[in-house]
């Protein structure tokens, strides 16, 4: 009978964010660049992530100057 549990040495978790990633919802760049990532609005889960300057670039060019996210209905919070 096969052990199905029995530990391996080689399957060592090298990086813990494997099964979590946060990406920008707009650029879907990862946590790992160089501008941090900040939580604009109420939405929850894997849209909950920005990056300031993608979320000034979408409320500019995308959202028309409106400060209101079109998913959640709150009012965006633009970090300075």
């Amino acid at each position: 009978m096969l052990n199905l549990f029995k530990k391996k040495k080689n399957r060592i978790l090298k990086n813990p964010l494997f099964f979590c990633e946060v990406t920008c919802r707009y650029c879907y760049d990862h946590q790992n660049c160089k501008e941090k990532l900040y939580i604009p609005c109420a939405c929850k889960g894997s849209l909950m992530w920005s990056h300031k300057n993608c979320l000034k670039e979408c409320i500019k060019y995308q959202y028309n100057n409106k400060l209101y996210c079109p998913i959640c209905l709150t009012k965006y919070i633009v970090p300075v």
